[in-house]
């Protein structure tokens, strides 16, 4: 990152992926499916995206990990009966056929077990969300799903020292082209995460 090679990037990392300043980008499955299709060069010229998914890198079987998020779902503090019509709605749009047309007409990915065994059957229109669905399903059958069940606390560091290395990172590489120590440079990035400990 301090030589310029890897961009800490805006949360979901496809504006860098859609203006040709990266070839890849690791992201969640949603961000994926939020892609344009066509990459925009700063000369104005455009060509296809032509993206792929593809699992997470893993050292071997016993150590394939990957992340698991879901969308906030959320109704307000109401009357019973606003809260019941919350439950109800919720429980239809889930419902394992509902999500699965809900899927392939909206581009996104089931948000329960049955459901997303559902989709085998079905063929994507486009090939950029069929290898998405192609890449979670290897991912779920080789893969030990962890939980982003974190604390506030933990995930206030976790974004102020993202926000923290995107607000150095530019400067980190001139001072290393410039001749700078790469080890100095380092020490300055593990400070930051240091003092959020």
């Amino acid at each position: 990152m301090i030589k310029g090679h890897i961009s800490a990037s805006d949360f979901y990392s496809s504006t860098q992926l859609t203006t040709g300043e990266t070839l890849i980008g690791v992201s969640s499955s949603a961000a994926y499916l939020y892609l344009n299709d066509i990459v925009t060069y700063p000369d104005n010229t455009t060509e296809p995206l032509n993206a792929i998914a593809l699992p997470y890198p893993k050292a071997d079987k016993d150590h394939a990990l990957m992340t698991q998020a879901g969308v906030g779902l959320c109704a307000y503090k109401t009357t019973e009966q606003k809260q019941e019509a919350a439950s109800v709605f919720a429980h239809w749009l889930v419902e394992p056929k509902r999500n699965v047309d809900f899927v392939i007409q909206g581009g996104y990915m089931p948000v329960t077990k049955k459901a997303f065994k559902n989709l085998k059957n079905e063929k994507f229109e486009d090939e950029e969300t069929q290898s998405l669905y192609n890449t979670l399903t290897e991912m779920k059958s080789d893969y030990t799903v962890i939980s982003r069940d974190v604390t506030y606390a933990v995930s206030r560091k976790a974004y102020t020292f993202y926000d923290q290395i995107r607000k150095n990172q530019s400067q980190w590489q001139a001072r290393y082209e410039a001749g700078e120590d790469m080890d100095v440079l380092v020490q300055e990035a593990m400070d930051i995460l240091k003092s959020l400990s």
